[in-house]
């Protein structure tokens, strides 16, 4: 090896180790915590991908196929526990749309939201941000993940809600179908 080549290698060699020695030194508790909220942002993700959206266009079909009917009962006099249940039931229905698509939502967010993450993580490693800045960051995303855990919580207590119209839809119909009751006149 010539002595040139074997200079510019001593000096790219000195210049990396001067340039390793100079980095900002990450914070095993900023690391912690990185860690433990890709993990968990990746555990909703997952759980959230498990429950099956068509459910809900299969309420929202429903709902606009027996609204009608529904109308229709809900114009007439029932007894309190049918209107309670019919009423409940309707509701949920109703709601199908808008709950199919706050769970579309926020897996959309989770998503952007662990690559962010992510990318905190990496920063983090080669000490590419300050230390506030990366505080401050670990406090954004540490509040955003206890806001996104109710409404992962919401989206789940949402899904078993909608199952549970979607397998009560045999009795729904019967509810719906039972004829208003004649009242004799005068």
């Amino acid at each position: 090896m010539n002595r040139s080549t074997l200079f510019t290698a001593l000096t790219a060699l000195t210049y990396g180790v001067l340039a390793t020695g100079c980095q900002r030194t990450t914070a095993p508790q900023h690391v912690t915590t990185l860690d433990s909220l890709l993990t968990s942002t990746n555990g909703a993700l997952l759980t959230l991908r498990e429950l099956d959206p068509s459910r809900y266009d299969l309420l929202d079909s429903a709902y606009h196929a027996l609204l009608p009917s529904f109308l229709e009962r809900l114009d007439d006099t029932l007894r309190p526990e049918q209107a309670d249940q019919l009423v409940d039931r309707f509701l949920v229905f109703r709601s199908a749309e808008r709950m199919g698509e706050d769970q579309r939502m926020l897996e959309e967010r989770l998503a952007i939201r662990y690559a962010r993450l992510d990318t905190l993580r990496g920063d983090l490693a080669i000490g590419a941000l300050p230390d506030g800045q990366v505080r401050e960051a670990i406090r954004t995303e540490l509040g955003l993940a206890r806001f996104e855990h109710e409404q992962v919580l919401s989206v789940i207590q949402n899904y078993r809600t909608a199952q549970q119209a979607w397998d009560m839809r045999d009795s729904l119909t019967a509810l719906l179908s039972e004829t208003r009751p004649t009242t004799a006149r005068p």
